[in-house]
């Protein structure tokens, strides 16, 4: 979502990239609304985008899953977690500028964040 789909974000950068960009919690879910999934600890493990809410109120979702492709699924029909949330920005679109980690983690990702020094604090 945040990477448009280039590459692999760690959980906690999720939520980081949440809380510095103004992402807030919403009831209902509109198109272009991020869901984010959490494992039984609350820890993201999987995000995708909202594309459609339909009238009976299933939600239609597009995420990459893993290597594999990008998929349109509905919320609950994806292998990561039934325990989800929904969560809307004022900015336009999902795509935040990526910078290479100065100190980059033992799993190799990148570390990501709208700044260089956003970038730098999560390297260190």
């Amino acid at each position: 979502v945040f990477s448009e789909g280039k590459h692999l974000i760690r959980g906690v950068d999720v939520q980081l990239i949440l809380n510095e960009n103004g992402y807030r919690d919403v009831d209902v879910p509109q198109p272009d609304d991020v869901i984010v999934y959490r494992d039984q600890t609350g820890a993201v493990i999987h995000t995708g985008v909202v594309r459609s809410t339909l009238a009976n109120g299933t939600i239609l979702i597009e995420s990459k899953w893993g290597f594999a492709s990008t998929y349109l699924h509905f919320a609950t029909n994806q292998p990561y977690s039934q325990n989800y949330s929904f969560y809307r920005s004022d900015r336009s679109g999902h795509a935040i500028h990526m910078e290479p980690a100065t100190n980059p983690s033992p799993s190799g990702a990148s570390v990501v964040s709208q700044d260089v020094a956003a970038a730098r604090r999560l390297g260190s």
